[in-house]
């Protein structure tokens, strides 16, 4: 009984970030064409599903146990959002030479990837 509440709350997850990382594919999509008048995939895996809002989704389940303090989720968010935001950047930076987003030139950004 034990292995089958496992193996729903792991499909879950799994529905989830499958789900969000779509929904950020098309967010994109829908944002670039009306900032542009034009279609282009985001990211660098074939597929639409971008895995930077799969797995921020998941990290904001954290901060669920929170839901009555609006400061520590507003704090939580904050942090995850850029700590994920740098480390992702970085890391496509680093490894695969690629640098997807760049905010140098905005107030307060750091390293142009925040």
């Amino acid at each position: 009984m034990e292995d089958k509440k496992y193996e729903d709350k792991l499909i879950k997850l799994a529905i989830l970030y499958y789900l969000t990382s779509i929904f950020g594919y098309i967010y994109e999509l829908i944002i670039t064409f009306v900032r542009t008048e034009k279609v282009f995939s985001h990211g660098f895996l074939h597929g639409p599903w971008l895995p930077i809002y799969g797995i921020g989704s998941l990290l904001f389940m954290f901060l669920y146990k929170f839901r009555k303090n609006p400061l520590k989720i507003f704090l939580g968010s904050f942090i995850l959002s850029g700590l994920l935001e740098y480390t992702s950047g970085l890391i496509l930076l680093k490894v695969f030479k690629k640098r997807l987003w760049d905010y140098t030139g905005w107030l307060l950004n750091l390293d142009g990837f925040i």
